[in-house]
C-alpha cells in the first residue's frame, strides 16, 4: 500500500505541473495494479477524474491556510493507520511533508519527497520574500519535512541546485534528480490542419507573476510580421484571468486572441494542430511540463532559459530561446513566423524520441518505487 499526499487538491484553478504529476503517477499505479490511496483537500471547483481513480481518493476539508490543510491531512493519515492500513511507502509533494514525514520517521515508514516547487527561496531577508511570505512558509515546511524523509527527489537540476543553496544544508547525495514525462496522448501524431501558418499558442496556467502570459501579449502587439490568431490555452485564478483579458482589450487584440479554459487533452491537441508556433516563455520554472507536451504537436517552440530546458531541448532551427523582454521576444516570434514550414511527421517523431530517452513518467515512478 502506497499513500500519496497532495495539499493543493485537484482543481481547475490549480491545474498545472503539480496536479499533472499526481495524476500521472496515479495512472501508472493503476495500470500496474499497485494498491494506493491519494489524500487531498476537497475543492469546490474539482476537476472530474476517472471512476477508478476517484475510488482511491481520501478527501479532507479544505482551507486557505496551508498549515491547517497539512494538519488535517496528518490527522487523516493517523486515522487510516488506526484502521490497520499501514502503508509500506508514503510520497509527499508540498508543505504537508513536515507533519507526514515526521510521523513516518517516528513510525519507521519509508517516506519519499518529490520537490517540484517552481522556485525555492533562500530564506534570507529580502523584499521579494516578504511579498511571497505565504508561499515561502509552505516551502519552508516542505523542505523541513524533506529532512525527515528517507530520500528526496528533485524535478530538475535547477531545483536541486536551489535546494543545495538553501538554509537547510542538503548534501549533494541527499537529493536525486527525477524528471517527469510526457502524456501518451501528446506522443500521438498531431492532427492534420488545412492551414496553421501564422497561428500561435500558449499552453499552461494563466499567470503574470511566474508565467509571462502578459509579456507575450505585449510582444505580439509590436510584431511586424502578420499573424492570424493566438490561442491562450489553460486557466488561472479569476484575478489573473481578469488581468489578462483586460490586457487583451487594452492592446486591441480581442479579435485575434482567444482565451480557452480547458484541460481536455484532445481539445488541446486539436488547437495545437491549428498552430505553427508555441510560445512557452516563463519567468521561472521547476520543469514546465506543458512545453515538452508540445514538442510533437507544433512545428516551432519558443522557450525561456529556465529550469533544464537547454539541457533537454537544445537550441535548434525549431527550438528558440527568448529573453524576458518584449522587443527581443517580438523579434524571435517574427523570425519563427518567417521561417516556419510544416515539419514532417518523421522529423517530429525523431525530436520526440530524443526527448523520450531523457524523460518519461514510467522512469519517474520507477525512481519513486
Amino acid at each position: 500500500m502506497i499513500y500519496l499526499f497532495y495539499e493543493f487538491g485537484i482543481s481547475r484553478d490549480g491545474y498545472g505541473g503539480g496536479q499533472e504529476i499526481l495524476l500521472q503517477i496515479s495512472k501508472i499505479h493503476l495500470e500496474k495494479s499497485i494498491d494506493f490511496k491519494i489524500f487531498i483537500p476537497t475543492r469546490t471547483n474539482q476537476v472530474n477524474v476517472e471512476k477508478s481513480l476517484e475510488e482511491k481518493i481520501v478527501y479532507v476539508r479544505d482551507s486557505s491556510n496551508p498549515l491547517l490543510v497539512g494538519i488535517r491531512l496528518a490527522m487523516e493519515f493517523i486515522r487510516n493507520l488506526s484502521l490497520k492500513e499501514k502503508p509500506n511507502k508514503v510520497i509527499v509533494f508540498t508543505s504537508e511533508a513536515f507533519l507526514i514525514a515526521l510521523l513516518c520517521k517516528i513510525l519507521k515508514i519509508r517516506c519519499i519527497s518529490y520537490i517540484a516547487a517552481p522556485k525555492i527561496p533562500l530564506f534570507r531577508f529580502s523584499l521579494d520574500n516578504l511579498k511571497n511570505i505565504k508561499n515561502n512558509i509552505q516551502l519552508f515546511l516542505f523542505l523541513l519535512g524533506a529532512k525527515f524523509c528517507s530520500i528526496n527527489y528533485a524535478i530538475s537540476k535547477e531545483i536541486k541546485s536551489q535546494c543545495l543553496n538553501s538554509i537547510f544544508g542538503f548534501k549533494d547525495d541527499e537529493i536525486v534528480i527525477a524528471y517527469p514525462g510526457i502524456d501518451k496522448i501528446y506522443k500521438r501524431r498531431s492532427f492534420s490542419a488545412c492551414s496553421k501558418r501564422g497561428n500561435l499558442l500558449y499552453l499552461g496556467r494563466i499567470c503574470t507573476q511566474q508565467k509571462s502570459t502578459d509579456l507575450i501579449l505585449k510582444a505580439l502587439k509590436i510584431v511586424k510580421k502578420k499573424w492570424n490568431e493566438f490561442f491562450i490555452i489553460g486557466s488561472g485564478n479569476l484575478n489573473e484571468e481578469k488581468k489578462i483579458k483586460q490586457l487583451i482589450l487594452n492592446r486591441s487584440l480581442k479579435s485575434k486572441v482567444k482565451v480557452i479554459a480547458t484541460s481536455d487533452k484532445n481539445q488541446i491537441r486539436k488547437l495545437a494542430s491549428k498552430s505553427s508556433v508555441a510560445i512557452m516563455t516563463s519567468n521561472y520554472e521547476s520543469f514546465q511540463i506543458a512545453a515538452y507536451e508540445m514538442i510533437n504537436q507544433v512545428d516551432n517552440i519558443i522557450l525561456s532559459d529556465v529550469a533544464d530546458h537547454k539541457i533537454l531541448m537544445p537550441k535548434s532551427n525549431t527550438v528558440n530561446y527568448a529573453r524576458s523582454n518584449r522587443y527581443h521576444l517580438s523579434r524571435i516570434v517574427e523570425r519563427n513566423l518567417t521561417s516556419v514550414s510544416t515539419l514532417s511527421y518523421k522529423y517530429k517523431k525523431n525530436r520526440l524520441n530524443a526527448l523520450n530517452k531523457k524523460i518519461a513518467w514510467e522512469k519517474l515512478v520507477d525512481s519513486l518505487s
